[in-house]
């Protein structure tokens, strides 16, 4: 006596997984009832199907649900992991951080959207803290290959790389880029900071402002942010012009974008205040 098979009757071939709660999360979910799909209950679908068996119908939606709670877990788990990572670095050096908390994702996509127009180069993001503007600038379209992090607490770093596995990580300070980049110090094209300058000395700031200048071309795009509305944002006024600035009163506290463009020339040490 033959067991029957449950028969699944599509206009396109359809391979469904093993239904081993292990994998359903990763399994790609290649048919689902059209009536769920209508519904948008699983908006990944993309080839019509129509299942007539009930036990595949059930399969299909528990594998769907599954996958949808993961990714939504996975989200929580490394926004917590990330401010977790923040405030220990906060406590154990408030003026390396110089923030009280993270920053928003207003102040992230403001500072990637400055960089829509480059489209050469790599992109090297100084200070990526626990990677807000990192993952903005992905978002926006850098390739994860086009984007260098520079972060020099060693815990920040190892964050980094498990957060973004596809972009390069290097552990190091920005006053040594020349050797952190290595041959790659000719491909910049843009740099991002979130380096808090106002809390650093004037010989550090200069020593950041002067790698900065050297790496970039004439009119590559440097982008800082400053939470003190009131002056510049401190890196260089001297070595580059600044073409835009914006405040994104949405983050907390409010902080100002400014962007600067690589003219060429001799760089100017940036004077004390």
């Amino acid at each position: 006596m033959t067991q029957d098979i449950p028969t699944i009757h599509t206009e396109h071939p359809v391979h469904l997984p093993e239904n081993d709660l292990s994998t359903l999360s990763d399994a790609p979910i290649v048919a689902f009832p059209n009536a769920m799909q209508a519904a948008n209950v699983c908006p990944a679908i993309e080839i019509p199907v129509k299942l007539d068996d009930p036990v595949a119908r059930i399969s299909a939606y528990l594998r769907c649900k599954l996958g949808l709670l993961r990714k939504r877990a996975d989200r929580r788990h490394s926004g917590f992991a990330s401010y977790i990572a923040f405030f220990r670095e906060l406590l154990a050096g408030p003026r390396s951080v110089g923030a009280v908390c993270p920053s928003s994702s207003y102040l992230a996509q403001a500072m990637a959207a400055e960089l829509d127009n480059t489209d050469d180069g790599l992109v090297l993001e100084l200070g990526a803290g626990t990677g807000s503007i990192t993952s903005a600038l992905l978002q926006r379209g850098i390739a994860p290959e086009r984007l260098v992090v520079v972060e020099r607490s060693t815990a920040l770093a190892a964050h980094l790389r498990r957060r973004f596995p596809a972009v390069r990580v290097i552990e190091g300070d920005a006053r040594q880029l020349d050797e952190l980049l290595g041959s790659d110090r000719g491909r910049v094209g843009a740099v991002v900071s979130g380096l808090p300058l106002r809390s650093l000395s004037h010989a550090t700031v200069n020593e950041i402002a002067r790698q900065i200048h050297r790496l970039l071309p004439e009119g590559g795009v440097f982008v800082q942010f400053t939470y003190d509305l009131s002056k510049s944002s401190g890196c260089a006024d001297m070595a580059l012009n600044r073409a835009r600035t914006r405040v994104i009163w949405k983050n907390l506290p409010p902080a100002r974008v400014d962007t600067y463009i690589q003219a060429g020339g001799k760089f100017m040490p940036l004077p004390r205040n």
